[in-house]
């Protein structure tokens, strides 16, 4: 339906900030970005799979998107960002039983850790969420015209998923074939070789996912889950 949606959230993503977020990581900013341009489609896959399976009643999705706008600054800056550690829910608020598939995957295909993942499925879905809710905001959307909007994201969100990582959009609905969690991770195809976690690493993984879990719920992110 927008065309420019996708790349609106991409471009939040300027080359400086992957490169922070890269070093934070301990991840290379080449692989980092690869791991994005899996997380944005399938992050909007599931939204459009959530505003679908909630017909006949808003989706929970309008929210969470308005509350995106509130904690994601206007511009990417990791240093900016609140400093207190929030609940993260959206993560499992939007994949639901997939989450764990979805990382494994997405790591998979990026050659990312799988402890990188998680973080940064955290603050691509976000980004996605925002660009939702600014959307909303500039043309004064009710909550059910945003989910028609959404919805309109469909046939977009499946070109925009890379070919490595299409079967994972099976989970949401993305194409007639279907996949389960357990072997999700199966038909990723990839030229990435994975990296490992090492023990060392865990205290900068973790400062990271401090970081980035703050952008949306730092205050009052339990809004949209009760």
């Amino acid at each position: 339906m927008d065309s420019d949606f996708f790349k609106e959230v991409r471009n939040y993503f300027t080359t400086e900030f992957k490169q922070q977020i890269g070093v934070s990581l301990n991840e290379e900013s080449s692989s980092v970005d690869k791991a994005l341009s899996a997380i944005i489609p399938l992050g909007a896959a599931s939204a459009i799979q959530r505003v679908e399976n909630d017909k006949g009643g808003m989706s929970s999705v309008f929210s969470m998107a308005k509350s995106a706008v509130s904690y994601l600054p206007p511009k990417p800056d990791l240093a900016s960002l609140h400093n207190e550690l929030a609940e993260n829910g959206i993560i499992s608020e939007l994949l639901g039983k997939h989450e764990n598939a979805v990382n494994h995957a997405v790591a998979k295909y990026s050659g990312i850790k799988n402890e990188s993942a998680g973080p940064l499925m955290l603050l691509g879905m976000s980004v996605m969420l925002k660009n939702l809710g600014d959307h909303a905001s500039k043309n004064n959307l009710t909550p059910d015209q945003l989910d028609s909007y959404i919805t309109g994201l469909k046939d977009k969100a499946k070109s925009e998923l890379p070919e490595g990582i299409k079967e994972a959009g099976s989970l949401f609905g993305m194409s007639e074939g279907s996949v389960d969690d357990k072997h999700v991770v199966e038909t990723v195809q990839t030229d990435s070789v994975q990296k490992k976690n090492k023990g060392w690493i865990f205290p900068i993984i973790f400062a990271v996912v401090i970081v980035i879990a703050l952008i949306i719920f730092s205050r009052g992110c339990n809004t949209y889950l009760k």
